[in-house]
């Protein structure tokens, strides 16, 4: 029988591997190429490439320790393959830009059930594997919804 904690271990290792940021290259050739829906890939591309440029741009500037290199004893088998700093969270602000993008652009009760729920799967990943602060998740999240945001609202002008 599965234990509660080894249940959560591979559902949150999970999530951690299907939003890495190789995962959204293969979402947006999908859009491009198979579903030929190709502004939409290049607003998302362009979405998340600014996410991800602010992104090291901000942990290069802060250059905040991760919570299992300030405490050892914190250390598993995601920390062992995780480098960098811990402030913000990349994998919270490209979900969070994503997921925004998505439930901002469609808004409907699909994109806010499907983004509330990674959003929340990912941003709980990052602390339960002790591979950010929630300061980290909660510092990423808003950034990659503001980027969304700020995207979708003066993209037509």
């Amino acid at each position: 029988m599965m234990t509660f904690t080894r249940a959560m271990d591979l559902y949150l290792g999970t999530i951690t591997t299907i939003t890495s940021p190789i995962s959204y290259i293969f979402i947006v050739i999908a859009l491009y190429f198979l579903l030929k829906r190709r502004e939409e890939a290049m607003d998302l591309l362009l979405v998340l490439v600014v996410s991800l440029a602010l992104n090291h741009l901000l942990k290069n500037l802060f250059q905040a320790p991760r919570p299992f290199v300030v405490d050892e004893s914190l250390s598993n088998r995601f920390t062992e393959k995780t480098g960098g700093y811990s402030f913000p969270s990349g994998h919270s602000q490209l979900i969070g830009a994503f997921c925004s993008y998505y439930i901002l652009k469609y808004r409907n009760r699909l994109s806010w059930i499907l983004g509330g729920l990674m959003v929340v799967s990912v941003a709980y990943s990052r602390v339960y594997f002790h591979l950010h602060y929630f300061r980290d998740v909660a510092a990423g999240l808003i950034l990659g919804g503001g980027v969304s945001w700020l995207y979708l609202r003066y993209r037509k002008v």
